[in-house]
């Protein structure tokens, strides 16, 4: 025989079931058949909470996300009802320990639905009442005329106005074919076409692997595309010696060291730092006025040329330093004048020392 506690409890489900209550239905207030039912509603914020035996027949209201933990099913004894309303957020309804609600380990009520859970002493039938407004869906108090509509968060109940107006949307052909590309169809950019490209025909730019940053693709063969991996600084772009490939070339004097001016002192040295990382390949010294003489102007700048019978400058150049010795004459600077081209012997004060080097 069938247990008779159950069977009143499963009655009682279909006898309150058939109700369709209105508090339920569409979301109204209704007064008429909370005060027949005796339900006293309690709002319940995004949370956790027991349902014990004291909630015998009480409304839950969700107003967010809330986990319904139910006691044990012997504690709350068969009969014993609670209703509950996702009215702002779902509901998950979990049995004690093992026990089974509609069969499963838990119970899911979406946002405007409306459940009545009852106990069979066992474990617990419930009824699940959709909004009767259909679909479950609410949008934004208002949007833009002729905007597309989006979810608004991941029930799928709620829209907003996504802020794209169906003007600005991309249409395409009325067919295409299968693997092809789309191309833009005019200057409007937003009509697509097929281009007639198919994906596969890209399969030559295989060989280009993984680019980086800085990476040249240049094509190594008709329709082969390949990969030329970016080169270090201060080298160019430059075609091979046989005029087929392109490479990377380091091109001399791309650095430049140019020194401060300095004081000419006879038979003295200077030790100069060019930070040029390498032998410079080039260098050249050159005097600079900074007081008038043999018609030359301040500012004015001359190469010195050469370096002979104690007279002029010499550089000897490492991969660190400019190394300088001036002639050890009292005035070992020589050169002609501005104006006439005689001779003239240049005073150390009168004059600056400048050492320029390229590598």
């Amino acid at each position: 025989m069938a247990d008779p506690t159950q069977t009143a409890a499963v009655k009682a489900l279909s006898d309150l079931s058939k109700a369709r209550l209105t508090l339920f239905v569409n979301g109204q207030s209704a007064q008429a058949p909370m005060t027949v039912l005796g339900l006293q509603s309690v709002d319940k914020a995004a949370g956790t909470y027991t349902a014990s035996k004291a909630d015998q027949n009480r409304l839950w209201r969700a107003t967010g996300a809330v986990t319904i933990n139910l006691a044990a099913a012997a504690t709350l004894t068969a009969g014993w009802v609670l209703w509950a309303k996702a009215d702002g957020g779902a509901i998950t309804v979990t049995p004690n320990g093992s026990e089974l609600i509609n069969g499963a380990s838990s119970l899911s009520i979406p946002v405007g639905s409306s459940a009545m859970i009852l106990c069979t002493g066992t474990g617990f039938q419930a009824v699940v009442f959709a909004s009767a407004t259909g679909g479950n869906f609410s949008g934004p108090a208002s949007s833009v005329a002729n905007n597309i509509i989006t979810f608004a968060d991941t029930t799928g109940k709620l829209g907003k106005d996504s802020g794209v107006a169906v003007s600005s949307v991309v249409t395409g052909p009325a067919s295409a074919t299968s693997g092809n590309l789309p191309s833009f169809n005019g200057t409007g950019g937003k009509i697509l076409q097929d281009s007639g490209v198919a994906i596969a025909n890209l399969s030559a730019l295989a060989g280009i692997g993984t680019a980086v940053a800085g990476d040249v693709i240049y094509a190594s063969g008709a329709g082969v595309w390949a990969r030329l991996g970016k080169g270090t600084a201060r080298q160019a772009f430059l075609m091979n010696a046989a005029a087929t490939l392109p490479q990377w070339t380091t091109i001399p004097f791309t650095q430049i060291f140019e020194s401060a001016q300095q004081t000419i002192t006879s038979g003295g040295s200077l030790t100069l730092a060019h930070g040029l990382g390498v032998k410079p390949k080039l260098y050249l010294n050159y005097l600079q006025c900074v007081t008038a003489e043999a018609n030359y102007s301040i500012g004015d700048e001359i190469l010195v040329t050469a370096a002979n019978s104690s007279n002029g400058v010499v550089v000897v150049p490492d991969a660190t330093n400019l190394n300088v010795r001036f002639g050890s004459n009292g005035s070992p600077m020589l050169t002609n004048n501005k104006s006439t081209g005689a001779g003239a012997t240049l005073t150390n004060a009168n004059w600056k020392l400048v050492v320029r080097a390229w590598a």
